[in-house]
Order: C-alpha cells, then structure tokens, then sequence
C-alpha cells in the first residue's frame, strides 16, 4: 500500500476528484454568543502581492546564494530538528511537525543560535510560523509563484538532513508534477533527495521559493514503511505563501501544540441560526459573487473568534483553520480570476476543495454550537 509520509511524521490524504456542488454553509456561532464586532480593518485590507510571478530575471546561482542565507536550522529542546527560512523579517517558516510536542525553540543561521517563539501555526497545511525574539534579524527570501513551473524544471532542496551541524546542504532533482489533496493540499513532486531534517526547508528553483519541503512517500508492509527514492513532496508556494501571510498578520504568542492526535468527527448536529450560500462551481464564477462569499466567510471567522471565550483552542482552532483555508483559496482565486479573466482546471479544483470544506465546516460549527448551547 502506497501512503505520503512526512519526514517527521505520516500525512494523510485522499486524492482530489473534481466535483461541483452547492451546499450551504450553516457555521456562524449561534446568536446567543455572536461577536457582533465589525470585521476588522486589518481582516478588511486588501493583500499586497506575495507571489513573484516573473521569470526573465532569473539566475540561478545568485538565487541559491541567497536562500541558503535566509535557511536556517530550527533546534528543538529534546535534540530534534528541522529546518525553516525567513520569509519576512523577523518571521521563520517551518513545518508543524518540526516543533509540535517541543517545549522551547531555537533557529540558528550564520552560526548564531537565537530563541523562537511560535506566532502561529496551521493545522491541516503543516505550517508553523515562528518570531524571532527581539532584534533578532535573518535575511528574507522571495517567493516565486510554483503556478509558473515547467515541466523537468531544475529544484533544490536546502537543508539540514540527518545531521543539525554546520553549513546547510543542497540536493537537486526535477519538477515532476503538482498533486492536488481532498483535504486542499497541494503537493509540487519532486525527485530531489529529502530526508528527516529537511521538513520546513525551502524548495528553490532558479527565480525564488517554490515550496516547503513536507513529505516523503513510501511504500508499507507489516513491519516498517520502506521509503520511494525520487517521490518528495512539498506544500506549494501557490498554496502556501497567502497562507503565510495570513498567519503572520493574525498570529501571537502561542503556545506550542503537543504532537496531533486525530480527534472525532461524531456528534449531535445542531441547526445554527444564520447560513451561508456557496457559490456554484462553474466555468466563468461571477467574481462579484465570490468576492461575497469571502466577505461572509471573514464575518463567520470573527463571529467564531469569539468562541474563544466559551471552548478550549483545541475545540475551535480546526473550525478557525478551516475557514482561513476558505478565505485563503477565494483570496487566491480572485486573484487569478482577475488576471486571467478565465478560470483554469487549477482553479476549479481549487474551488472544489472549497466547497469540500465548507462541508467540513458546517460539521464542525454543528458540533460546538451544540457545546456552546448545552
């Protein structure tokens, strides 16, 4: 049996068949505890661009010079690591399997160890953002849009495999091909040789960073996973870098997550009071529409922010994650829509993933409706 295993840990996933749905989305906090607050300004501000999407400037060797500048070794207390980089100043991009169950943290670049706190963090996309502790600086990376790929193209793995010590090493493979996720995931394949270390580590090609070393597939058998050569795999910069941003900006002080135990689906459904249309998948989606439906799914984030109050983060964090991801995906599509002016096969199944997790976030919003209201 064939499965995706992280290289500190196993990601599940189920590939993406493309359907077309429209289902509504029944997750506002009931009205009993409805944040009535506006959204607001910095959920309301528009997104600069954060993906580099020109490539006639590009060299090679000046970008790698560059990334392994802003690659560092995140060290955990218990002799664990992974590695991460800067992609804005005072801020470090890494897996959340590198630091989850940790208790302190540490980045080190150009030899100078520093302590990390976690800022925030994605559950379903393996993300963790950490800051810098006051005046700490690391050169930044760029982003490059993993949507301008060719085919066989040249990557780079940057790194800290097997061993934490000293300089940061780099593998090389090809672009082999972009798998699409159920659960949203977008996966670049890639042939480049990734071992446990490189979780978090930037995946290069000659123009910026194109994705986060995540995942390694095997094969398994009775006893142990036996590891595929040439299958790695890394989030995509498509997917990951709004993402990133998002998190930056909401993020603070957290606490650092225990390793993830899969918590149950079951519970008594609940009807919420307020609902949600989504949008119907389609060839041309009328932006005005989707830029609708973003707007509620920013309304219905804040009305669940106040669920804080009422239900432990464990309860409602994957609700909150689910919507960012929502929010992420609609951010993202307008932007394509709007420079593109069609939608791509790329882009339906991103709106799919949408509307999958919209289903997911009425299953989950049911279930604490219900606690809240008990």
């Amino acid at each position: 049996m064939k499965y995706i295993t992280a290289l500190l840990l196993i990601v599940a996933a189920i590939a993406l068949g493309l359907t077309v749905a429209k289902p509504s989305l029944l997750f506002l906090l009931s009205k009993k505890y409805k944040n009535t607050t506006s959204v607001s300004s910095a959920q309301q501000k528009k997104q600069e661009p954060i993906l580099e999407t020109d490539t006639s400037s590009c060299n090679e060797s000046r970008m790698l010079t560059a990334v392994k500048r802003c690659t560092v070794v995140v060290l955990r207390d218990d002799g664990g690591h992974g590695t991460g980089f800067s992609i804005r100043d005072g801020f470090v991009v890494t897996n959340k399997h590198v630091i989850e169950g940790a208790h302190n943290l540490y980045v080190v670049s150009a030899s100078q160890k520093q302590k990390v706190s976690l800022w925030n963090y994605s559950p379903t996309f393996d993300i963790a953002v950490l800051k810098l502790s006051q005046g700490g600086s690391i050169p930044t990376c760029t982003w490059q849009d993993s949507s301008t790929l060719t085919l066989a193209e040249s990557l780079y793995a940057i790194g800290w495999p097997n061993e934490a010590g000293g300089d940061s090493t780099i593998t090389k493979g090809i672009f082999s091909r972009i798998n699409h996720y159920e659960s949203g995931l977008e996966f670049i394949q890639t042939d480049a040789p990734l071992n446990p270390g490189n979780s978090g580590g930037p995946l290069v090609n000659k123009c910026g960073v194109i994705g986060v070393v995540t995942a390694k597939e095997s094969w398994s058998n009775e006893k142990l996973p036996r590891p595929l050569e040439g299958l790695g795999n890394a989030l995509s910069s498509h997917l990951v870098a709004p993402l990133v941003n998002n998190l930056i900006a909401e993020g603070k002080d957290t606490t650092i997550p225990a390793v993830t135990q899969v918590a149950s689906s079951q519970g008594k459904a609940q009807s919420s009071t307020e609902s949600i249309d989504v949008p119907e998948a389609k060839a041309q989606l009328d932006i005005s529409v989707l830029k609708n439906y973003l707007s509620q799914l920013k309304d219905a984030r804040g009305s669940w922010e106040k669920g804080y109050e009422y239900l432990s983060r464990e309860e409602v964090d994957p609700l909150i994650d689910s919507l960012n991801r929502q929010i992420v995906f609609c951010e993202t599509l307008i932007s394509r829509i709007e420079s593109n002016s069609t939608m791509s096969q790329d882009d339906l199944f991103m709106w799919d993933s949408v509307v999958r997790m919209s289903q997911e976030s009425i299953a989950l919003s049911k279930q604490l409706n219900e606690k809240i209201n008990k």
